[in-house]
């Protein structure tokens, strides 16, 4: 029997399914922007160093060079299975091994003097490049790429230290490696770590800051010997004076020494310590009866910074008198 075709106007569509409708397209639209959001984010942090602003202060003159391509490969936390760390020599096996208990053994640098072959060296530079691993590991990584002379190991250091997701221990060994690498740098290398050294001392961690000024006092570069003649001083350095004794120290600059007598009784510790080595060394005997004091103290440290430094001053006392040049 043929159907019988009504002449009723098309029903029109519910609003509540129309917003249904247009609810679930914008709950679509919304989770391939959130799909997409993590990609954007993650070819914008692994961007190359070079593409970063410079560190503040930087001069304009000095050619940053290029970090290297390698990177630590994302193993997670667990045990390293990536080629880059399975591939190496027997030498390197549980250097590469996050499980291992002996890692760094104490005769690791004479073991391991240094790699030679191209998948030890790839390796070793992905350890040193790892943010996840060992501050203590990546630190002779950095040790083992200058035995082994690798080109890139200033640059890669460099890219470390500006690179805001390091941490201030791992930092401050990268500046410690900058200065420790400066005599076997060419020119270049030699004036881009010095502008380095000089810039991170007005880096946030203090940590930073003092590698950095050990650094210039140990090169004799002549802005260590400024910055600690300044820091030994200005109220707003408390927590890196102990920092600048030492340096006016080490550089012999006696003419300190009547600053550093104010700090023979400082409320600070590690201040009143480091003035006390200071003078000891220089023989001060006018400071002797704040040794005298220092050696009676109730704290430990201090205690034996006293002794120590009375017990130099005998010994000078003791010794002949020089006798003069002919």
């Amino acid at each position: 029997m043929p159907k019988t075709e009504t002449n009723q106007p098309r029903q029109k569509p519910d609003r509540v399914v129309l917003a249904l409708v247009a609810l679930t397209c914008g709950l679509v639209a919304a989770a391939v922007i959130i799909r997409r959001a993590p990609r954007e984010r993650t070819a914008t942090a692994s961007a190359s160093p070079a593409t970063r602003p410079a560190v503040e202060g930087a001069p304009a003159s000095v050619n940053r060079p290029e970090p290297s391509k390698q990177e630590a490969p994302d193993t997670g936390a667990g045990v390293r299975s990536h080629p880059v760390y399975t591939n190496v020599s027997p030498m390197l096996k549980n250097f590469a091994d996050r499980t291992s208990k002996e890692r760094v053994t104490p005769d690791f640098e004479a073991r391991v003097e240094r790699v030679q072959s191209e998948a030890d060296m790839a390796a070793v530079v992905a350890i040193l490049k790892d943010t996840t691993d060992s501050d203590t590991v990546r630190n002779e990584a950095s040790k083992l790429l200058a035995r082994s002379g690798y080109p890139q190991l200033i640059a890669d250091l460099i890219a470390i230290l500006m690179d805001p997701a390091e941490g201030s221990r791992f930092r401050s060994f990268c500046v410690q490696a900058l200065s420790e690498n400066h005599a076997a740098a060419d020119d270049q290398q030699k004036q881009l770590v010095e502008t380095v050294l000089q810039e991170r001392l007005g880096d946030p961690d203090v940590a930073v800051q003092r590698e950095a000024l050990l650094g210039l006092v140990r090169l004799g570069h002549p802005a260590g010997k400024k910055t600690a003649e300044h820091w030994l001083t200005d109220p707003a350095a408390s927590n890196l004076r102990d920092l600048a004794i030492r340096c006016m120290a080490t550089l012999n600059l006696r003419e300190s020494i009547p600053e550093i007598r104010g700090y023979l009784r400082d409320t600070n510790e590690v201040i009143r310590i480091a003035a006390i080595v200071a003078l000891s060394e220089w023989g001060d005997l006018e400071s002797r009866s704040a040794f005298e004091e220092a050696s009676r103290f109730p704290h430990e440290r201090i205690q034996r910074a006293g002794k120590v430094a009375l017990a130099k001053l005998d010994r000078l006392e003791k010794a002949p008198a020089a006798q003069p040049a002919p």
